[in-house]
């Protein structure tokens, strides 16, 4: 699930912002 690592890293990445 590449993607799906890809999508948390992305979306904690604003997340956490």
């Amino acid at each position: 699930m590449w993607y799906f690592k890809s999508i948390l890293n992305w979306w904690g990445s604003w997340r956490t912002s």
